[in-house]
């Protein structure tokens, strides 16, 4: 499922097309069928470009899913294949406790610390160190950084 808001935001879907539940999907089905496959190729690019695949379910586990979005009221829940590992982007505070690097570092606090790639990973470290640099005169800490590797 998709929220209104990504749909919003993300493939500029005005909202009086977006339907108003999240169990159901959530474009109207009275809109003309090219808009609703546009809205559908914006989606399958956005994952194919995240490296994500929706995960195939039982009917017993949608229903399940059902249960919990139900339960969380305004959330819609994604299932999606689980990936051979995901790389996380760690910040050392003492010895042997590293953190998420962005509830270290709240400059970068509406960013992501998980990464599908080591590539995207090392981008993103190489990107922390030069900007810790730049604010390295407002008096923010530099720290050991590392890209942890969990599967």
């Amino acid at each position: 499922m998709i929220s209104h808001r990504t749909l919003r935001n993300t493939f500029n879907v005005p909202s009086q097309y977006v339907a108003t539940q999240c169990n159901s999907f959530p474009v109207d089905r009275s809109l003309p069928d090219n808009l609703e496959m546009h809205i559908k190729s914006g989606i399958e690019e956005k994952m194919e470009e995240k490296k994500l695949k929706l995960a195939n379910l039982t009917k017993d586990q949608l229903n399940e899913i059902k249960e919990i979005e139900k339960k969380l009221e305004n959330v819609c829940l994604v299932a999606v294949e689980k990936q051979d590992a995901l790389f996380v982007l760690e910040a050392k505070l003492a010895p042997n406790h590293w953190e998420l690097a962005n509830k270290v570092y709240p400059e970068i606090e509406g960013m992501s610390s998980y990464f599908t790639t080591m590539d995207d990973a090392k981008l993103a470290k190489s990107s922390l160190k030069n900007l810790l640099k730049v604010l390295k005169t407002r008096g923010v800490v530099k720290r050991p950084i590392r890209i942890r590797k969990l599967s």
